[in-house]
């Protein structure tokens, strides 16, 4: 027996050996697992910060310039100006005397652009227009590319050139049309104005030779052999130095002269041209935009003004904010206006007296008033927009003379005792008159009078 109790005894203590050894193994494991983890995480924040750090100085380097003055005198009140080499100080110090009362004149003696400093505002300018064209900027941040990673910076670069060599081949293109396109408007304008008309018209349309925004007018000689350019511009008129023969070699010689215009001034004439063109077809299109808004505009607003009085002010309310009144609905408030001053002074049994078509009995009511009865229905509307008297409570009907039609339609069926040994009773208003409804609620005729 006793030697049952140690076996159990040493293989409890086994498997307790076991299960520690256990524990501890995926312990371990675990452990290696999490800095793995930790690992990868820290090599990823690592990455993230790099492509951050990188992609910030290729946004430096493409980053534009502004001329900015480095290095101000700054003048406090009658005091001589104080030279500052740092415009921020000056600044700062600009604005401490401004907040004490002194008067303080901020003038910069050194500008700076793209991280240099001129001693001209005017050389800062240029330095900053070279600054910020697009080849300077790919310069810089191929150079950035490089100094990450050789080939992406090769690679950069190989694109960058290709895409000079698709520019250049598309300004050559465009430039072949300039050509083209000079040389017929050319022709054409030698064969619809004559050459010298036509010479003069390209000249101004062009503004060869520094002519932006002159006029060009042919003169002929008082013995008409040669024929010469004036041009006026700002009320000045002056000898172009352009003299041809008045006859068919001089016509040539023209001819020859105008096809050798300056490449780049055709380039300018046509890029302007094509401008003025695509100018005129977008102002085209924006003006008929326009005039469908408008007439969206204008159909809206009609639409607007056939609405009710009642929901127009349901509609502002749901907004939560007023609508300005239109045309249509300031004149049906004026409308309902004067009408509820026409019904002011009557009472509500004399106004069913002369607005009811029929009496009680069904006979033509001989005091019907038509006019009466439009103001009387007008005067119960609702205004557009803010309406007290609409709104405040209607008055309780006090007296027989304030008996509403349906009180006295019952009591007119009350006084009836043929009706009343039946056991009939008035139902809901039907047209003029009223429903009659036996004891079981069924209907089985009509009061008032006839339709």
């Amino acid at each position: 027996m006793a030697n049952k109790s140690l076996v159990s005894f040493i293989a409890g203590f086994g498997t307790g050996y076991m299960n520690q050894e256990e524990k501890k193994a995926n312990r371990e494991r675990q452990d290696k697992l999490d800095q793995i983890v930790l690992d990868r995480a820290a090599r990823d924040k690592a990455d993230a910060d790099r492509q951050d750090a990188e992609r910030a100085q290729i946004a430096a380097a493409a980053a534009p310039t502004a001329v900015t003055g480095a290095a101000p005198q700054v003048q406090f009140g009658q005091d001589q100006p104080v030279q500052y080499d740092d415009a921020s100080a000056a600044g700062s110090d600009a604005r401490q005397a401004a907040r004490m009362g002194i008067q303080t004149t901020v003038t910069p003696t050194r500008w700076a652009a793209g991280g240099q400093t001129f001693g001209s505002e005017a050389e800062a300018a240029g330095a900053a227009q070279k600054f910020n064209t697009p080849e300077a900027a790919n310069t810089r941040i191929g150079a950035v590319l490089r100094g990450i990673n050789p080939e992406r910076g090769a690679a950069f670069e190989r694109a960058n050139q290709q895409v000079k060599l698709g520019a250049m081949q598309i300004q050559k293109t465009e430039q072949q049309e300039a050509d083209d396109k000079f040389n017929r408007l050319m022709l054409e304008n030698f064969q619809r104005l004559g050459p010298w008309q036509g010479a003069a018209r390209m000249l101004t349309e062009t503004g060869a030779g520094g002519l932006a925004g002159a006029t060009v007018r042919p003169v002929v000689s008082p013995d008409g052999k040669t024929v010469k350019f004036m041009s006026a511009k700002d009320g000045e008129e002056s000898d172009m130095g352009l003299s041809y023969e008045n006859s068919p070699a001089g016509v040539q010689r023209l001819l020859y002269d105008s096809s050798q215009l300056d490449p780049r001034t055709k380039l300018e004439w046509l890029r302007d041209l094509n401008k003025r063109e695509e100018d005129a077809k977008l102002k085209g299109r924006e003006m008929a935009v326009h005039e469908r808004q408008q007439s969206e505009t204008e159909r809206h607003h009609r639409a607007l003004e056939n609405l009710s009085g009642e929901r127009v002010a349901n509609s502002a309310a749901r907004i939560g904010m007023p609508r300005p009144l239109t045309a249509a609905q300031e004149r049906s408030n004026a409308e309902i206006d004067a009408a509820r001053q026409q019904v002011a002074g009557l009472s509500n049994a004399e106004i069913l007296r002369r607005t009811d078509k029929a009496t009680n009995t069904g006979r033509e009511n001989p005091d019907y008033d038509p006019g009466l009865a439009r103001a009387a229905a007008l005067a119960r509307r609702r205004k557009v927009g803010e309406d007290d008297a609409f709104n405040a409570p209607a008055p309780r009907a006090e007296g027989p003379s304030q008996t509403s039609g349906q009180q006295q339609a019952q009591a007119l069926f009350d006084a009836d005792p043929a009706l009343k040994a039946k056991g009939y009773r008035l139902g809901k208003a039907q047209g003029t008159g009223f429903e009659v409804l036996d004891s079981t609620g069924k209907v089985v005729g009509r009061f008032g009078p006839k339709e």
